[in-house]
Parts: structure tokens; C-alpha cells; sequence
């Protein structure tokens, strides 16, 4: 079966990056809480500090992480101005996968969010999808099928 086609090249483009911000929305992005800014100082690199807020400041945005490719030159200016660390001694292509996990975790423990795992269900979750009718709701097609099947 052919992939259904939702996103054109440029619609995915914009999917895939970090949002372009102007300068206030830059400012509210990137402005980060005590406590945020704590993690970040705790950190051992200048470069684990950086791509950590960058991080923060996207998922803030979107709800999305990005890969750090990605990062525009514009945010990283400015958020290793806020942090006071210059860009020239920042290596950003060593940035292991662990360390973004680990990064990543924290993130949306602050914000409040919980990780999707596919393979980890719920007890809960299990039973209602377990069940005759919610079984019906996922294989019906319209509800008028679903009310004639439940009668």
C-alpha cells in the first residue's frame, strides 16, 4: 500500500526545523526560569549548557525536539550570549545521542510531559482498549456503524 502523502517538500521542511523567530519571540522563548537555568549551569560543558537550552527554548515553542544541526546561527548567538559563552570554543557536533536522552528526559519532566513509549501500556490503557466496543471504535468507519453495533 502507497504511503499517504500529508506534507509537501515544503510543509515538511518546516516540520523537520526550529521555528524562525523574530526578536520577541526569540525573547519569550528563550527566557528561562530559575530553576531551568540551574540545570543548565550544573551541566559540564559549554556546549551541553548551550544545545540544553536551545532545547528548551524549542520545546517551549513546539512541544518538539530538534536534531542539533538543525539550531539556527541566530538562536545559538543568542542564547550563548545570555549564558555568556562564546560560540567560537563550542563544538556542537559532539553531542552524544545518551546526553540528548538524558537532556531531553529533564526537559519534559520541567515542562510536565511524558515521554511516548509504544511498548510500555498502561494497566488501564490495556483494559479500555481490551474491551468489545472500543475494539469497535477502532475498526469502524463511521459512527453511525459504531451506534448500530453496540445496540
Amino acid at each position: 500500500m502507497p504511503r499517504m502523502k500529508i506534507l509537501n517538500s515544503v510543509e515538511r521542511e518546516v516540520f523537520d526545523f526550529p521555528p524562525i523567530f523574530n526578536s520577541v519571540e526569540r525573547k519569550r522563548c528563550f527566557d528561562f526560569p530559575t530553576p531551568l537555568q540551574d540545570i543548565a549551569t550544573s551541566l559540564r560543558t559549554a556546549s551541553n549548557q548551550l544545545v540544553f537550552l536551545l532545547s528548551c527554548g524549542y520545546f517551549k515553542a513546539t512541544k518538539r525536539f530538534y536534531p542539533v544541526p538543525t539550531f539556527h546561527r541566530r538562536d545559538l548567538t543568542y542564547v550563548a550570549d545570555r549564558i555568556a559563552v562564546t560560540l567560537e570554543g563550542i563544538d556542537l557536533t559532539d553531542y552524544p545521542k545518551q546526553t540528548m536522552s538524558r537532556h531531553q528526559a529533564a526537559i519534559l519532566n520541567f515542562y510536565g510531559f511524558r515521554a511516548f513509549k509504544p511498548h510500555i501500556v498502561d494497566p488501564f490503557e490495556r483494559i479500555v482498549w481490551s474491551t468489545p466496543i472500543s475494539q469497535l471504535v477502532i475498526l469502524a468507519s463511521q459512527s453511525c456503524d459504531i451506534f448500530r453495533l453496540t445496540i
